[in-house]
Parts: structure tokens; sequence; C-alpha cells
């Protein structure tokens, strides 16, 4: 198995929802299964369809792309090395554009860690890999993706107990958020009647 560990390492300092950490396994997993010295966005697609109960896909199969066609149209494409490779693999410039590229979608959205979907996203906006190739051939633009991953993401219920440490920071975020500007609200409702207390009261004299 690919180890948690090189993708922290590589990636050091993002925040990674578990799911988009086993994608980027996955998509290690499918670099040594078929021998492959560099991990490409090709292998992150890969690995994004092998997590099954991810938002990206859900979201490709709301849009009507079921995993096996988007295995199909890869594997079509890839070529298998001639030779078992040991050793550490080099992440592309195109990978790691995609990984830049789903931090910056995660922060659009206000969000502390990354997802499946971000990586989706990222994928698409990259634009040149063998990923943005497939997807397009597929009918998957960027507008639809954003659309769907915001509407998979509002009806995804996860049990807290469930959450990764990230994303149990961004529910506590978001609750403190919220709580302080009920707070604010609450503070104006308050100054508001007090003043028309004021009111009431000098008319009342």
């Amino acid at each position: 198995m690919a180890n948690h560990k090189e993708v922290s390492v590589l990636f050091n300092g993002k925040e990674f929802s578990e799911k988009a950490r086993r994608v980027l396994s996955l998509a290690q997993e499918e670099a040594r299964r078929r021998n492959h010295t560099y991990i490409g966005t090709e292998h992150i697609i890969l690995g994004l369809i092998g997590v099954v109960d991810g938002v990206a896909t859900k979201v490709l199969s709301n849009l009507g792309v079921e995993s096996e066609k988007v295995r199909s149209a890869v594997d079509f494409i890839l070529s298998i090395g001639e030779q078992a490779f040991i050793g550490e693999f080099e992440w592309t410039q195109r990978a790691k554009k995609v990984i830049e590229l789903a931090t910056e979608e995660a922060r659009r959205v206000d969000r502390r860690y990354i997802s499946t979907g971000h990586l989706l996203i990222g994928l698409i906006r990259e634009g040149e890999g063998v990923a943005a190739s497939v997807l397009d051939s597929l009918g998957i633009t960027l507008e639809k993706v954003r659309s769907e991953t915001a509407h998979v993401d509002n009806n995804e219920k996860k049990p807290l107990g469930e959450l990764s440490d990230a994303e149990l920071d961004d529910v506590i975020k978001r609750a403190q958020e919220n709580l302080d500007n009920a707070q604010v609200i609450l503070d104006a409702f308050q100054r508001i009647k007090a003043e028309r207390e004021v009111v009431e009261k000098k008319g009342a004299s």
C-alpha cells in the first residue's frame, strides 16, 4: 500500500480530508500497478474514482459519468511500463498544479480542508493533463462540477464521529462564526430596544 506519510511530506502544510488522502494514496498505487515512475493527473483521477464514497465520485455520477467510463478512457491513453518500479515516485508539475488549484478552490468556498470534490475541480482547472482531456471528452465542465459539488456538499450529512481532525476543526470554526454573528445581531436588537425604551420614557414624561 502507498504510504500516507509520502503524501503528507510532499504536500506539507495542506489539510486534506481523509478521503482526499485516500485518493492521493490510490494515485500512487495506480502508478505502481502500471510500472510508472511518476504520478500524473491520470493517476489522480484514477484515485478519485477509486474512493467510491467520495464527493467527486458522487458528482461525476450525478452528471451521468460512471467510474468505469473514466477508467476506460484513461486506460486507453496510458501505457504500461516494462519493469516494476521500486522507489519514490516523482509527482509531475501538472499533478502538483492540481493540488495547488484544489487548495485554492477549498479557500474559495471557505473550507479549511481539501476534499475529493476540490481535487476534481483542480483536475479540470489544470486544463492540459490527461485527466482534464478525459473529463472534457465526457462533457464535464468546471461550471457543472462546481454547481454539483456545492449541491452534494450541502446534502451530505456525516456523523461527527467520522470527521477527520481537519473536518472537525472546520465544523467548530463555522459554529463559532455562527455564534459570533448571532451575538452581533442580538446586541443590535438589544441596542434598538434600549433606544426605544429611552424614547418612550421621554415621551411619557
